[in-house]
């Protein structure tokens, strides 16, 4: 561009001077045509006229050197028409690029507006994606959550359901036990007839029961469970033993004669007799049996 600039000013300063000089030459024939007599001539008009003269010497030397430099209008020339040339090519250029410009600004919008739906897809992709993990993370929860409460549940169910068929055992155990006791127990008046196998299955029946009330401090006894441990303790010779299951039964039946007159028995044996006569003073004591050796079992 700056080329096409410098070639303009060349030629339009030859142009300038072109026209200058034409002018000049114009203006001093005129002159030269109407010049008066040195004689007549004025100051002013002297200088004038040697103005004019130096103007025409200076055109006539102008149009020397134009002939004698002819190279430099081709010159000027050639920059004119190479600085055309590249406004041309140039011109060209700026029209191909206004062509292509829709084009490329097509192909913009085109790739933008493919760059935003690929990233609203992978936002709302990821987005329900999240969502879908966590519907189901609560779903799962909420189902582990009902699982283990139904767990817990027959948990508990299988416990009860368990501990009430230990129960049932311990209490048929237990049952069976005070059965096999009070079958194989004689009376306090008459534990010098028994056998010493029949002593010994006692023995060991009595510490199958303490075991079992030690396993299971909930299971309840009867009154009747508790006077016939007390029969098999004064059978083994644990008199306090004894007293202690009467009195328990007494507890649960306080009007139970038969416990009564083995308690009185009992104590008898631990040379408690006054404790042994009290229980006579009872509504419901019968003071025409006597408190002695050889009352029979029977009487319960």
């Amino acid at each position: 561009m700056s080329q096409h600039w410098g070639a303009t000013w060349v030629f339009s300063v030859c142009l300038v001077l072109s026209g200058a000089v034409t002018w000049g030459s114009s203006t001093v024939g005129a002159i030269a045509q109407t010049e008066p007599s040195p004689a007549s001539l004025s100051e002013q008009e002297r200088q004038e006229l040697e103005e004019f003269r130096e103007a025409e010497r200076i055109r006539e030397a102008i149009e020397e050197n134009l002939e004698n430099n002819g190279e430099i209008q081709r010159l000027v020339q050639s920059e004119v028409d190479r600085a055309f040339d590249n406004s041309t090519d140039l011109i060209n250029i700026l029209l191909t690029v206004l062509t292509l410009l829709p084009i490329f600004a097509a192909i913009g919008l085109l790739l933008l507006r493919r760059s935003v739906i690929n990233q609203i897809v992978s936002e709302t992709r990821k987005q329900l994606q999240e969502e879908v993990e966590r519907q189901l993370t609560e779903e799962v929860t909420s189902e582990l959550a009902q699982q283990a409460k139904r767990f817990n549940q027959e948990i508990e169910t299988l416990k009860r359901g368990f501990i009430d068929q230990i129960s049932n055992l311990q209490s048929l155990f237990k049952e069976q036990i005070v059965q096999a006791i009070d079958n194989l127990t004689p009376s306090p008046s008459q534990q010098d007839t028994v056998s010493p196998e029949v002593k010994r299955r006692i023995q060991e029946l009595t510490e199958q029961l303490n075991a079992l009330k030690s396993a299971a401090p909930e299971l309840l006894l009867t009154a009747d469970d508790h006077a016939t441990e007390g029969e098999a303790f004064y059978f083994e010779g644990r008199y306090e033993d004894a007293l202690k299951s009467y009195d328990k039964a007494l507890q649960l039946q306080p009007n139970n004669p038969t416990v009564w007159i083995n308690r009185a028995i009992t104590l008898r044996r631990l040379q408690r007799c006054e404790e042994a006569i009290a229980p006579t003073t009872k509504p419901w004591s019968l003071p025409l049996i006597p408190l002695a050796p050889g009352i029979p079992k029977a009487i319960r």
